[in-house]
């Protein structure tokens, strides 16, 4: 029977082949050989473990430390998102900001949150291309708004989870004060007082939906929509009449709708003058002086008074007209406001003229001109009151006064235009009159001096500049036709008079040389022609 000889493992055989010993040499391998070694050669020829497969953990280690089925790297790459998706998807602070909330558990502060960036932003998509809302920020780019944003509406939502109708108001009243003027977005300032105005009303009103109103209002008259506002502060004033509400500075808020609701009209009216309405702001304007003194605020009874005089004075009623301006007067004075006593000062003068008062006129005039030299900064009031003044001399036929009035006036307006003194800092330094004004105090100069030529036309030069701007009617129409026809003489004996003179002197002189070289081509002529025959005969 035949015997096989033992088997011998590679490394064994190996082994033996190097030490020269022989392979049925049944030497045992002591600890440290090559063949106790493990390592990647001894283990690739394990043999499968029972059931003839090779577990995760063997695959492993023949393969140096790497599973059979991690992906090859550049498998692993494709999967991988490029580096600037990654970055956009960590900088998106919408994302953020609605994903902390939803994790927090406010979701009625996420859906406000949500509403507010997809109406303003359907706002903007539908304004006109380069208008201010088409190139306003996006409020989903703005982290730092929509952070407080986020803040303000939880605490919000909170207070409202707990049933705290005042923590909630209060909440978001501090929500519209944070976005109060700010640059990127104002708009939310509206928004939290709309928001504050519902959670009032849901509460059940009273003193909360007061304030919320008042607060919306002055926003919306802030912003400049009158009409917005006009109608919720007519709501807030027919809310706290005669309620006795105070708010948090101790003010009743019935007279505080009475001076916000007075500063509004007064506004309207005004607008409603600019535009030549004067007869349609008459209502507005006597309402506003009405509110204002019910609510004893003397800043807005001197500026509806004031408007209200201009408004009377341009529809005919000049002596309810110098009341409501006197009144004006006295309020600015008390106010210690000297450009609000200098243009209601100005108002009472041109009323006075307007009624034939010119003595009057005039010492309310040289009382405004001495307390317009007294202040800086007051060079318009000056340059205006001095024209009135000096029309007022040229009236009285006083036109050597008028030029010197007028001539200092423009002296002194040069001075101030021409920038502050030496030490000064251009902030503080006062604002010269505009170049219309000059331009027609220079054209006032040119008539006082006119009149100073020209005594004969004094008069109806101080009527024109007594009339009321605007076209000339009435004796004042009659003194320009009078002056306009004086002008075209002279125009015409200065200039068609005299040029008519030369031409003729000129047609004369080309008449006289025409006749002379024709008298001179005659003798030469024939003499020549003579010669000539003679010549040709000889």
């Amino acid at each position: 029977m035949l015997t096989l000889p033992p088997i011998v493992k590679g490394s064994e055989a190996r082994s033996g082949a190097q030490g020269g010993k022989p392979q049925g040499s049944g030497t045992t391998p002591t600890k440290g050989t090559s063949q106790h070694r493990r390592g990647p050669a001894s283990l690739g020829a394990r043999e499968p473990e029972a059931g003839g497969r090779t577990t995760h953990r063997a695959a492993r280690r023949q393969n140096g430390g790497l599973a059979l089925d991690s992906p090859p790297a550049e498998v692993e790459s494709e999967r991988r998102p490029p580096r600037t998706e990654t970055v956009a998807l960590r900088v998106d602070p919408l994302r953020d900001v609605c994903t902390s909330l939803l994790r927090d558990g406010h979701v009625g502060a996420f859906a406000e949150l949500f509403r507010a960036v997809r109406e303003r932003r359907a706002a903007r998509l539908a304004a006109d291309p380069g208008s201010a809302l088409a190139l306003e920020p996006p409020l989903e780019q703005q982290p730092r708004e929509l952070c407080d944003l986020a803040a303000l509406l939880s605490r919000a939502e909170d207070a409202a989870r707990a049933g705290d109708a005042d923590a909630q108001c209060q909440t978001l009243l501090s929500m519209a004060e944070r976005f109060r003027g700010s640059d990127v977005a104002p708009w939310l300032e509206g928004r939290a007082l709309r928001l504050c105005l519902e959670a009032a009303r849901e509460a059940g009103g009273g003193p909360r939906e007061a304030e919320a109103l008042a607060r919306l209002g002055e926003a919306r008259h802030g912003h400049g929509d009158l009409e917005g506002a006009l109608p919720i502060l007519r709501d807030y004033h027919a809310l706290v009449r005669a309620q006795g509400w105070r708010d948090a500075s101790g003010r009743e808020h019935e007279a505080r709708s009475s001076t916000l609701l007075s500063r509004l009209l007064t506004e309207l009216g005004r607008r409603a003058l600019d535009r030549g309405e004067a007869h349609e702001s008459l209502g507005p304007l006597q309402e506003a002086l009405s509110l204002a003194c019910h609510g004893q605020e003397s800043r807005a009874q001197q500026e509806a008074s004031y408007w209200l005089g201009l408004a009377l004075l341009d529809t005919g009623d000049t002596d309810s007209a110098l009341q409501r301006l006197l009144a004006a007067e006295e309020l600015s004075a008390a106010l210690k406001d000297a450009a609000a006593r200098t243009r209601a000062a100005r108002s009472v003068a041109e009323a006075l003229l307007r009624l034939g008062r010119v003595s009057e006129a005039q010492r309310s005039l040289e009382r405004l001109l001495e307390a317009s030299r007294q202040s800086r900064g007051q060079e318009a009031e000056l340059l205006d009151a001095s024209c009135r003044l000096a029309d007022i001399h040229l009236a009285k036929g006083s036109a050597r006064t008028a030029c010197r009035l007028l001539d200092a006036a423009l002296e002194r307006a040069r001075a101030g235009a021409a920038g502050p003194a030496e030490g000064a800092s251009s902030s503080s330094a006062p604002r010269g009159p505009s170049e219309s004004l000059l331009t027609e105090v220079r054209a006032r100069c040119g008539v006082a001096r006119a009149a100073l030529l020209f005594p004969a036309l004094a008069a109806d030069l101080a009527l024109l500049g007594l009339a009321r701007p605007g076209p000339a009617s009435g004796p004042a129409r009659g003194a320009l036709e009078r002056l306009l026809s004086w002008k075209d003489s002279r125009l015409g004996y200065s200039l068609e008079a005299e040029l008519g003179a030369e031409g003729d002197e000129d047609k004369e002189e080309e008449e006289e040389s025409d006749d002379g070289s024709e008298a001179h081509r005659g003798d030469v002529s024939p003499s020549g022609a003579e010669g000539g025959g003679a010549v040709t005969s000889a």
